[in-house]
């Protein structure tokens, strides 16, 4: 299976194995700024029109997110409290502020989702819990 990652303007990256996006992730990661990363596979046609994409931000120390789309729904860890404040990840070369109700996963979660979403062809990671986006703020 093949599937594609994306970040701020750059053109999607293609990858097949762990190994693969596991390099991708760290480069991403290495680039020391917070960015939303989005998965999807090419195959199954734009990955804006009602595809499975799963999006995750990466770089922040601490703090991370996982939404998976077109299910709306955001990745929780119940265990770990809100962050103080919003963090802000480039979507797609704009800043944006992600709340703190939505910054609830520590990074190696978001990455684990990623790894789980790529190994099961885009079915929702299943170690995470999920909250539905009206659920958020």
């Amino acid at each position: 299976m093949k599937f594609a990652v994306q970040w701020g303007r750059n053109a999607a990256v293609p990858v097949a194995t762990v190994e693969e996006l596991d390099t991708v992730l760290d480069h991403i990661t290495d680039e020391r700024r917070p960015q939303m990363v989005n998965l999807f596979n090419p195959d199954h046609g734009d990955p804006w029109d009602e595809q499975r994409i799963l999006q995750i931000g990466l770089g922040h120390p601490d703090r991370s997110f996982a939404y998976l789309d077109p299910d709306q729904v955001w990745a929780v860890d119940p265990t770990l409290e809100p962050a103080s404040e919003p963090i802000w990840f480039n979507y797609g070369g704009t800043p944006t502020e992600y709340s703190t109700a939505r910054t609830r996963i520590h990074p190696a979660t978001a990455r684990q989702a990623a790894r789980d979403f790529l190994t099961t062809d885009g079915q929702r990671p299943g170690h995470i819990d999920w909250q539905p986006m009206t659920e958020q703020v």
